[in-house]
């Protein structure tokens, strides 16, 4: 048995009037299970020191990708049905460990951790600014999402060459403030936190 915890919704990073938090965009998700690779995934957030009422945990992981890694690691179903049921080719993570369908362990991506995969100039910027990003090939998917966790802009969902790509990515008419870019790639995911000012 292999269990999952999720909720529909996150938290937000300052406390609201009654001493709680209100709904946000991030939040933990826990597996457990004789089968599911020990370790943490994704990188300790970037909370500012002063955060505002509306400030936002940068969710790192869609949860259909988890959905999706489950599905083909504890369920064995293939690359080509995962598409069909979830609607799109969202990027699966090595969560289980299964005699049947194999998976790399949580060590061996944390070894990427240190890794730079996105690189965002200028940064900050006013209009618009070039985002650099690393792909092994494959599916790839670059997203800017908003600080409370909305996509804005989709600007990879592709198969790309591996090495080195860059695109323009146009925030023209959006508020100042902070915008996150969203690199995945395989079972591999990075965020860049990207500051538009006026």
């Amino acid at each position: 048995v292999t269990g999952l915890t999720f909720s529909e919704f996150g938290r937000r990073v300052k406390s609201n009037a009654s001493g709680g938090t209100d709904h946000g965009s991030g939040a933990p998700l826990f597996l457990f299970g004789n089968k599911v690779n020990s370790g943490v995934f994704g990188n300790s957030p970037n909370i500012s020191a002063t955060p505002a009422q509306n400030d936002n945990v940068a969710m790192q992981y869609d949860f259909r990708s988890i959905y999706g890694s489950v599905l083909k690691d504890w369920f064995c179903v293939p690359q080509q049905d995962l598409n069909t049921i979830l609607l799109n080719n969202f990027q699966t993570m090595p969560l289980i460990n299964s005699a049947d369908c194999l998976a790399l362990s949580a060590h061996e991506l944390n070894q990427k951790a240190g890794i730079t995969l996105v690189n965002v100039y200028p940064n900050p910027f006013t209009d618009g600014t070039y985002i650099k990003y690393n792909t092994e090939g494959g599916h790839t998917l670059l997203t800017v999402f908003d600080n409370e966790g909305q996509t804005i802009r989709t600007l990879v969902d592709e198969t790309k060459q591996a090495g080195t790509h860059e695109t323009w990515c146009n925030l023209d008419g959006l508020p100042a403030g902070t915008y996150y870019c969203r690199l995945q790639n395989g079972m591999t995911q990075q965020v860049k936190p990207m500051i538009k000012v006026q």
